[in-house]
């Protein structure tokens, strides 16, 4: 008697390659219309004789069609098969963009935006979902990324991992680790971060940080909670703002290398604060409004970045290369050691006398690493006045 087995399908096919490039290039159809028919509009406003105030609507109407039928596209495409959905995306796109560049009037240039945008839909959960089959396994996407010319993954670990069941269900802590390590090994660099005030105590905040310094990702992203009624944590107070620094200074303590960045929650949490914040230990934040929040505007934060005397500038390599952080050499020179200065002070210790010892520096990671266990678990230690020479906790 024989048996026959199936044969499998495999991520080996040289034809996959072929397949990537087409789905970037839907990609990039969908990105690129949203933006590239601002260069068109002063040419279409003279033609079609239309007002410098309807002008918002070409560009609204692709928007509002994509992003309210993305979710029925990604449907249809469960429904009736990605292929085909991803063809009939593809073709409707085109057609609409042709009927666009022939449009004789301001109301059929604005329909054919919309209907652009609602092809958009279609097209767009289509491309990702063949990419997931195409590649299977977080280490073939990972590649196939680093082939499409991403840089770096963003992939929270969220949490600490002895409070990570608290957090989420649906994808495990290790799955993430796996996830990061398929990333890295690809050559991409890692974007790791998580959400403070969740819940966990804070030898869990100090455990997420350790967690965090052992996978030493390139970017550390910070989100404070920002409570959201009708959510699990939709009940919990915010942070307080000197609590809030407090633990910035402690991560970057714990994370001395990595680009550390605030996001969400920031204005909520600090307010007045977000300059001390930054002085704490930030390299950067995340600028502009969130998904159903309202941030800074960009002009703030520059203005912020600019009073603390530091460069803003857009760097021309896009930050393909993020290290070191100084790249324009406006703060070149030798850094004080004022975290170091600040220790010894406390402890008793001359830096002056010990400079270059190896015995001091060794006393002020002890001290320093007993202090970060102190702030921990010391209860009265939830706010405080920051110290004006290391603009960090006052221990």
């Amino acid at each position: 008697m024989s048996i026959t087995t199936p044969t499998r399908r495999t991520n080996s096919e040289p034809n996959r390659w072929a397949v990537l490039a087409l789905l970037g290039v839907a990609q990039l159809m969908v990105v690129l219309d949203a933006t590239i028919v601002n260069i068109a509009l002063p040419s279409a406003q003279r033609a079609l004789h239309f007002s410098t105030d309807s002008r918002q609507w070409v560009v609204t109407a692709y928007a509002l069609a994509f992003g309210s039928l993305l979710l029925l596209g990604g449907k249809l495409g469960d429904l009736f098969g990605r292929k085909w959905t991803l063809i009939g995306g593809l073709t409707g796109f085109a057609v609409a963009s042709a009927i666009g560049g022939l449009a004789q009037s301001f109301g059929m240039l604005v329909a054919a935006r919309a209907l652009q945008g609602a092809f958009g839909a279609l097209l767009a959960p289509s491309a990702l979902g063949l990419l997931t089959v195409t590649f299977q396994g977080s280490a073939d996407r990972a590649k196939a990324l680093k082939q499409a010319g991403v840089q770096r993954v963003h992939h929270n670990v969220e949490t600490a991992a002895s409070y990570y069941p608290e957090v989420s269900t649906t994808v495990r802590y290790e799955g993430r680790l796996r996830t990061i390590d398929a990333v890295r090994e690809a050559g991409l660099e890692t974007c790791v971060g998580g959400i403070l005030n969740l819940g966990e105590t804070r030898e869990q905040r100090v455990e997420m940080a350790f967690q965090l310094a052992g996978i030493n990702p390139t970017s550390v992203p910070i989100n404070l909670l920002n409570p959201r009624p009708g959510t699990k944590f939709g009940n919990r107070e915010l942070m307080d703002p000197w609590e809030t620094v407090k633990w910035i200074a402690i991560f970057r303590l714990i994370l001395p290398e990595a680009l550390f960045r605030l996001c969400g929650g920031r204005v909520e949490n600090l307010g007045e604060l977000q300059a001390t914040a930054v002085r704490a230990g930030l390299n950067g934040v995340m600028m502009g409004n969130f998904l159903t929040t309202l941030g800074n505007t960009p002009e703030q934060d520059r203005a912020m970045f600019e009073e603390l005397g530091l460069n803003v500038a857009r760097q021309t390599d896009n930050g393909a290369n993020p290290r070191p952080d100084n790249r324009s050499g406006w703060l070149d020179g030798e850094t004080p050691d004022v975290v170091g200065e600040a220790i010894a002070a406390h402890e008793g210790i001359d830096m002056v006398s010990f400079t270059g010892s190896t015995r001091a520096g060794r006393r002020v990671s002890e001290v320093a690493a007993a202090n970060v266990k102190k702030v921990a678990r010391t209860p009265g230690t939830t706010s405080g006045p920051l110290s004006s020479a290391t603009c960090g906790p006052r221990w």
